[in-house]
């Protein structure tokens, strides 16, 4: 087996020196072990379910791929398809607490990354495991509100939080623990493995990572690599032409990664060259391209909060080159924003602000199709005191009408918006 170091995939408990029980060869090169589809399979859109699912509601996640979910290109953000149906975020009235976020256990708090598991993985039944459909969390704090220092996931289920998995002692696979904390975003894989971007223990992401865990909560891999550390974002490609890729975002220098994952030793591809980023933030966290969209035409949509922009990177799962991608949208009404998830109808993009708790709906052409409040509490832009939103994923309803769930971290509450 190869150096597995050099690539900056550590299996290995804290800073100790490597498990002497390695993951096997075949676990390394099995691709339903990192959440992917096999050689022989159809490839699956992990984040979002199939077309015949879209009559009970079709599921895309913050940082999605588009599919068949009775959208295609954005083009679609009228009122409706038809009179009935709310298909942007301008006919959302309703605004209603899904659950608290809050860990029952040791009380972290702070909601920060959001995500559906998908469907098309079997379950284990068990209660403390990630099963298919949950709605999972991440929290950013710990008890005592310190940023950064939040271990915990939790699946939202009948109206509370039911802890899937801790990072602090994780058990890796092949032997070992390893802890580490921050989650800022996630990512599924087609089988529940859930690629995590954490910003580590310190708030300006030096001791971040990419982390790779599956449903049952055991770590496959943590990505140390220098270019993937700070992780602020992640987005998955849903095996685009057979290639399986996930991105990621590395806060510390404001760089868009493409992790190569079809094969391991994985590799990586610098997509960016530094883009806007400043270390801190009104929030205390540092900000600058973060949420990520992916679509089916392999062009990856970035949100920046430093300069209030939107970018589209062309052909990002095969492109070498590094660019500063096309401009989409600049300017208000974004207002720093930080994650972003993709309409599953129209494919527009709604975008979380933190600086006046709004939600905002652009088309991949950037034209803006509206904001609405979801937080009507005040927001300080210099002390940051009332920005409340974080994670975001929209899904349709078994009437095929928008439904946006969101963070907020006043209250430490996922919330629905809808009809």
């Amino acid at each position: 087996m190869s150096d597995v170091t050099s690539y900056g995939i550590t299996f290995r408990s804290g800073e100790s020196k490597l498990n002497t029980q390695p993951v096997t060869n075949r676990d390394l090169t099995d691709n339903a072990v990192w959440g992917l589809p096999g050689p022989n399979e159809n490839i699956r859109m992990p984040q979002n379910r199939t077309r015949a699912a879209s009559l009970i509601g079709c599921v895309l996640l913050a940082g999605s791929v588009l599919a068949a979910c009775g959208g295609g290109s954005s083009s679609g953000s009228s009122g409706s398809t038809g009179s009935t149906k709310a298909t942007n975020i301008t006919l959302l009235k309703t605004i209603a607490t899904v659950s608290s976020t809050v860990d029952p256990v040791n009380g972290d708090n702070n909601p920060y990354a959001l995500a559906f598991a998908p469907t098309g993985f079997t379950g284990d039944g068990i209660a403390s495991h990630i099963q298919p459909g949950d709605l999972v969390v991440s929290n950013f704090s710990n008890a005592a509100g310190v940023q950064s220092l939040g271990t915990t996931f939790e699946a939202l289920r009948n109206g509370a939080p039911v802890r899937v998995f801790s990072q602090v002692a994780s058990t890796v696979s092949g032997g070992g623990t390893v802890t580490t904390s921050g989650a800022i975003e996630m990512a599924f894989g087609s089988t529940g493995v859930n690629w995590i971007a954490n910003l580590g223990p310190n708030l300006n992401g030096s001791q971040g990572n990419v982390q790779v865990v599956n449903p049952a909560g055991t770590v496959l891999a943590t990505l140390t690599d220098p270019r993937v550390i700070g992780g602020f974002g992640q987005a998955y490609n849903g095996g685009y032409l057979g290639k399986q890729a996930f991105f990621t975002v590395n806060i510390t220098n404001g760089t868009v990664v493409r992790i190569n994952a079809s094969t391991f030793p994985f590799t990586y591809q610098v997509l960016t060259p530094s883009l806007a980023h400043t270390a801190t933030s009104a929030g205390g966290t540092p900000t600058g391209p973060s949420g990520m969209v992916y679509a089916s035409n392999d062009t990856l949509y970035v949100v920046n909060g430093a300069n209030n922009t939107i970018i589209a990177i062309p052909n990002s799962t095969t492109t070498t080159s590094v660019t500063s991608g096309t401009t989409v949208f600049s300017g208000a009404p974004l207002a720093q924003p930080i994650l972003m998830t993709q309409n599953p109808i129209n494919g527009d993009l709604i975008v979380a602000n933190q600086n006046n708790n709004n939600i905002v709906e652009i088309t991949t052409s950037g034209k803006v199709v509206g904001t609405k409040t979801v937080d009507p509490t005040p927001v300080n832009t210099t002390t940051g005191a009332g920005s409340g939103l974080f994670g975001i994923v929209a899904t349709t309803d078994s009437g095929g009408n928008l439904n946006v769930y969101f963070t907020d971290d006043n209250d430490n509450t996922v919330k629905k918006v809808s009809p």
